[in-house]
């Protein structure tokens, strides 16, 4: 597994027309060339360790009384088919491609997307990306103080995704 800070090429957050404030992205190897997105994604989130649970109820009660918002993620759900327009936690799903589900969330201090990508090709590899747009300096700060984490809750996300799909 990788990581980078750019977007892939072919994944619809280069259509967006959006400036991104702050990209990464985790890349991996699908042993599974057949695999569908919906898999994928399902994966994804039940991959999310109980930790991360514990870090959202503390984020939850910080910011709730600054006005952000505070959904859960629900990470034991049954996706089922994923639609345009379903809430995943805090997810809204914007776009469900073949290959791509892109979803994000907008708030007063920021606006993020988070993309799900497989490529296929000679190797088929999963992508994770996540686009940051900062609304305003609260954004900036918010941003700062998490992104540790997030870069930690994605990678072991990620891991557990690769280990759960290609066994």
């Amino acid at each position: 597994m990788k990581m980078h800070y750019s977007l892939p090429n072919i994944s619809v957050l280069n259509s967006e027309n959006e400036k991104y404030d702050y990209i990464d992205c985790f890349e991996g190897e699908l042993l599974n060339s057949n695999i569908q997105i919906s898999d994928v994604a399902a994966s994804f989130f039940k991959s999310s360790p109980k930790w991360v649970e514990q870090l959202f109820r503390l984020r939850h009660a910080i910011v709730r009384h600054i006005g952000l918002k505070t959904e859960m993620l629900n990470i034991d759900k049954d996706l089922g088919v994923i639609k345009e327009g379903d809430k995943i936690g805090f997810f809204k799903v914007y776009k469900v491609l073949e290959n791509e589900i892109m979803m994000g969330e907008n708030d007063s201090h920021l606006n993020f997307k988070c993309s799900i990508l497989i490529t296929r090709g000679e190797k088929t590899q999963l992508s994770v990306t996540t686009a940051v747009t900062f609304n305003n300096r609260f954004g900036r700060v918010y941003f700062m103080l998490i992104k540790t984490f997030h870069k930690l809750i994605v990678g072991v996300m990620m891991k557990n995704v690769l280990r759960d799909l290609n066994r």
